[in-house]
């Protein structure tokens, strides 16, 4: 039999990396000007946080929540789009999808990519785009070798997301609490 102290101790230990994760993206989050009201903002936040590490900000942009339309109708948004600075070109495109179902997230991810593939290829003339960050977008810069993500809380890679993030799902909902408890401050 295990001594109760060893589970006491692994308890706590799971507790203080637990709060470590959060402390560390509530500190890097805590003030930028972004509405963490809707559930998939922290998760988005935090993928680009995450995605510094693979595209530097010295050589690229890294947009949250893109939208694309026709004349004035939202047709949809891309999560990340991550932009080379040198060439101006996307280099990237995540759809994120913290959700409780990993299999309906990963289907809303490929739905929501197909979607913006067959309007891009469809309407490149008169596809808009506007972004909360102010990046201005236009269709010629999608072209080319653009590498398309889906990202998902910790575990989705087994389901077939492309990268996961090192939080879980209860993870973010206490994360996205305690950013709402801030901005009400």
């Amino acid at each position: 039999m295990w001594p109760t102290t060893f589970f006491t101790f692994l308890f706590l230990y799971s507790s203080l990396s637990f709060s470590t994760d959060i402390t560390s993206y509530l500190n890097q989050l805590k003030d930028v000007p972004v509405n963490y009201g809707p559930d998939g903002i922290v998760c988005e936040q935090v993928a680009r946080l995450e995605l510094k590490k693979q595209f530097p900000e010295a050589e690229y942009d890294i947009a949250v929540g893109v939208e694309y339309f026709l004349e004035s109708r939202i047709l949809g948004e891309m999560d990340l789009v991550v932009v080379k600075k040198a060439t101006n070109e996307v280099a990237f495109i995540g759809e994120v999808k913290c959700w409780k179902s990993f299999k309906d997230g990963l289907d809303k991810a490929k739905t929501q990519r197909e979607l913006f593939t067959w309007v891009l290829q469809n309407n490149p003339h008169n596809i808009q785009f506007r972004s909360h960050e102010g990046l201005s977008f236009s269709a010629t810069q999608f072209q080319g070798n653009i590498q398309y993500a889906t990202v998902s809380q910790l575990g989705g890679k087994k389901y077939g997301f492309t990268y996961e993030l090192p939080l879980t799902l209860q993870e973010f909902k206490d994360l996205r609490a305690l950013l709402l408890k801030k901005k009400q401050k």
